[in-house]
């Protein structure tokens, strides 16, 4: 498989082999690993680096890249959650760096009694399993992790883990993340918790890798609380406005603040408020700052209320604080947005123009190791897409010559086509001797050419053994309409496109599938992973609905 970037390299290869899950609640060499990092991709978040997977959800763990960092090992470790409950992909900050993962995903799962019983029963094979990272890293144990869960004055704790879950969470940040900007950012969440109504007065301050976190938390409360006079509204733009010029996609809390713990919500929803307010400050209240409404990231925000928002206003204006503010961190912020409104809008082309920009703009500034990251994985990617295509591609033409093979072989009841037609098929790993297309129920005129089928939809799909299969929708052969009524399931056997199962509507419940003839293995396709699809033509008689035609 093509290599992403270093650091997924490195790691793979010191733990191959190894089952990990258990003991270090991570896995490496994950089997559907090049799909799951493409969906990051697609989803808009190429401003991280994908290098191993978290055990006890759909957790993509990741490295953010940044314009000045130094390295991968250091970067804060973020994860990526994309489907299974998560509406909207969401990306939350797990821990500050490499060295401090494995503890803090402990932490996570310290949620009662029983659990914690469980991680205890885990340190020495974690310890053990986790001497080739901090070997690797050149620093870190476990230490604070293991005194931290045997220590006799936390076991009275632990029998309230739920009640007790904000304080752990700050003993474990407090040691891991012992800096300034951590302080600064835990005294002011200390204050908004202790007064309900507080809202500090706006400041360009640093909070280190809480930079976002603390900015979307003072958003919500700004949000939240009505201001009473000119002076409140100020203050209230002011947040509001500092969140709009954040990169979006990262650490954002929608729930009122009410304890250290984030709670994972998106961008998409903290936007559409900010942006519902600025656009009413201008029509309604009469109040609107000039360096707001001359700021190039203005428009954008204007737009996001509307729903239909897909980045194109934040890439124009990253272009503009590039190539006419020389402001090349405002740039680069701004192509983050573009390509999280972009992932959300499932605009790829906007996705990968944004991520084009950023390969650019890192190479302009001189940013290397970001450069370094952003071409790799921008590789990775092409090869992957362009691998999907292609099959496709052999997909789309393996089924117009079958369905051009058909229209022939029913005109002229052509055995020798019969044969040519069923040797497009493979029936390995099925009992059936054959697939039956139910050709003798075709109804067909002496003198007239049968219609060809029409297709529909190819929607791929991952598959245990078959690694991939195309799950195909089409008409009946010789169709009166353009009406749903078949479904090849077709698979790439020994290099080839071949047909390994069909369904046909159910009788009862014809908005299902039942499998006619072919590998029962198949049965449930749309269970499976979803890799990508394409449209061909519309049936008059059903719609598409997620992965899946369904009679209307």
């Amino acid at each position: 498989m093509k290599a992403l970037n270093s650091l997924q390299a490195d790691l793979n290869r010191l733990y191959e082999g190894q089952d990990t899950k258990k003991a270090l609640k991570l896995v490496f060499n994950g089997k559907e690993s090049a799909l799951e990092q493409m969906r990051v991709f697609e989803n808009g978040f190429w401003f991280v680096a994908p290098f191993v997977f978290g055990s006890t959800s759909r957790e993509t763990l990741t490295a953010l890249l940044s314009p000045r960092m130094t390295s991968l090992k250091d970067a804060p470790v973020v994860g990526v959650y994309i489907g299974l409950g998560y509406a909207t992909p969401t990306a939350v900050t797990r821990a500050p760096n490499l060295k401090a993962l494995i503890p803090m995903l402990y932490l996570s799962l310290m949620e009662n009694a029983t659990k914690i019983k469980a991680l205890k029963s885990d340190l020495d094979a974690a310890i053990n399993q986790s001497k080739l990272l901090f070997d690797y890293l050149g620093e870190g144990d476990l230490d604070f992790l293991k005194s931290y869960l045997l220590d006799e004055k936390n076991q009275e704790r632990f029998k309230k883990a739920k009640k007790n879950q904000d304080s752990f969470f700050c003993d474990f940040w407090n040691h891991y993340y012992d800096t300034p900007e951590h302080k600064k950012a835990f005294d002011l969440f200390a204050q908004l918790i202790d007064n309900k109504k507080f809202l500090p007065e706006f400041q360009e301050e640093d909070y280190g890798i809480w930079n976002a976190y603390v900015r979307s938390v003072l958003t919500q409360r700004a949000y939240d609380l009505e201001p009473k006079n000119k002076t409140q509204m100020e203050k209230r733009y002011s947040h509001l406005w500092k969140y709009a010029c954040m990169p979006h996609g990262l650490d954002c809390d929608t729930m009122p603040f009410k304890k250290y713990q984030y709670y994972y919500g998106n961008s998409k929803d903290m936007m559409w408020h900010v942006s519902l307010s600025i656009n009413s400050a201008l029509e309604h209240e009469g109040f609107l700052p000039d360096a707001v409404a001359n700021h190039p990231l203005y428009e954008a925000t204007t737009l996001i209320e509307g729903n239909q928002y897909a980045g194109e206003n934040h890439l124009m204006a990253a272009k503009r604080f590039d190539q006419e503010l020389n402001d090349p961190e405002a740039c680069w912020n701004a192509l983050v947005s573009t390509a999280y409104w972009a992932g959300h809008a499932k605009r790829l082309d906007l996705v990968e123009a944004s991520w084009q920009y950023a390969i650019d703009l890192s190479k302009r500034q001189g940013w290397n190791v970001l450069h370094e990251v952003l071409r790799d994985q921008w590789a990775f990617y092409e090869y992957h897409k362009n691998d999907r295509l292609e099959k496709m591609d052999r997909t789309k033409t393996f089924l117009a010559d079958f369905i051009r093979i058909e229209a022939d072989a029913l005109y002229a009841n052509d055995t020798s086509k019969i044969r040519q037609l069923h040797a497009m098929t493979d029936l390995t790993r099925s009992y059936y001797s054959k697939i039956n297309f139910e050709w003798k129920n075709v109804q067909t005129s002496e003198n007239e050419q049968p219609k060809p089928r029409h297709l529909y939809e190819i929607v791929q799909y991952d598959h245990q053994h078959y690694e991939e299969i195309w799950v195909c929708y089409l008409s009946a052969a010789n169709p009166k309409e353009m009406t749903l009524d078949d479904c090849f399931v077709l698979a790439q056997i020994n290099g080839e496109p071949k047909i390994i199962a069909r369904f046909t509507p159910k009788q009862t419940d014809y908005d299902r599938w039942e499998l006619v003839s072919g590998d029962s293995d198949v049965i449930g396709y749309t269970t499976n992973t979803y890799i990508t699809q394409q449209h061909f033509n519309t049936p008059i008689d059903a719609k598409w609905e997620r992965d899946l035609l369904r009679k209307l």
